[in-house]
């Protein structure tokens, strides 16, 4: 859900969810604007907390932390960057 003041969105995993591994998620997206004084650019923070099942093998939990986590915004700066083209050319 997005907060009021639009800086940034919790999200969480769905209670009535069954998933075997994930058992616990909860995080917030937040943006960050003009970081390091660098006027036109956003930076965007992923923050999460996720509990896994007992029955992982913990090198499963550790691939997952290391590698798997940072993956999971590889698609944001690509998108963001083709929808900004698709604003700035409609005004």
């Amino acid at each position: 859900r997005p907060h009021p003041k639009g800086d940034y969105m919790i999200f969480t995993l769905d209670p009535a969810s069954s998933n075997m591994a994930l058992k616990y998620a909860k995080g917030i997206w937040y943006t960050e604007s003009n970081p390091d004084g660098k006027e036109g650019h956003t930076r965007v923070w992923l923050l999460c907390e996720l509990r896994v099942s007992r029955l992982l093998p913990q090198w499963i939990v550790d691939y997952a932390a290391s590698r798997a986590m940072p993956r999971a915004t590889t698609w944001l700066k690509p998108q963001v960057e083709a929808a900004s083209q698709l604003w700035l050319r409609e005004r």
